[in-house]
């Protein structure tokens, strides 16, 4: 895994790098779209040491249905970076925020197989604040997912 560089930005400030660098197809409108965006106050932006964009996380300090249960509301990962570990090293830096910012439970709903995976090998501190609801038994997102490939 080649190196990389976090940083946390304001939504406002995240959705501008999402429509300039993310290129919008059905699994990207799913995700970080919509009602799934609006919700969120702040985003985790992986990139490569020479700037490349890698991946994006979105948190929401309510809750996407605006409970007031913290969550992280959509993770992904660029089509060129899949596969590579960078799934679970935005996750954990992700939960880190949270944890920075007060959340003791972090919910997250979960839409893909591939994200369960990627959750089963986090360390066992982390997976212990997470309140993850699995919701990956639709294979759509993960066919979605391929598709971009």
């Amino acid at each position: 895994m080649k190196n990389f560089v976090f940083k946390t930005l304001p939504i406002e400030e995240a959705e501008e790098l999402m429509g300039s660098e993310i290129k919008y197809t059905p699994i990207t409108m799913v995700l970080l779209g919509g009602d799934r965006i609006v919700c969120c106050d702040e985003a985790v932006v992986m990139r490569s040491e020479s700037d490349d964009l890698i991946g994006i996380a979105t948190i929401s300090s309510q809750g996407e249905d605006y409970s007031g249960d913290p969550e992280i509301v959509g993770l992904y990962i660029l089509p060129e970076y899949r596969g590579q570990g960078y799934a679970k090293e935005l996750l954990k830096k992700t939960i880190e925020r949270c944890t920075e910012r007060g959340f003791k439970k972090i919910c997250l709903n979960v839409l893909s197989k591939k994200m369960m995976q990627v959750i089963n090998k986090l360390p066992a501190e982390m997976k212990e604040i997470l309140e993850v609801s699995d919701q990956s038994d639709n294979p759509l997102i993960d066919m979605l997912s391929e598709s971009e490939r």
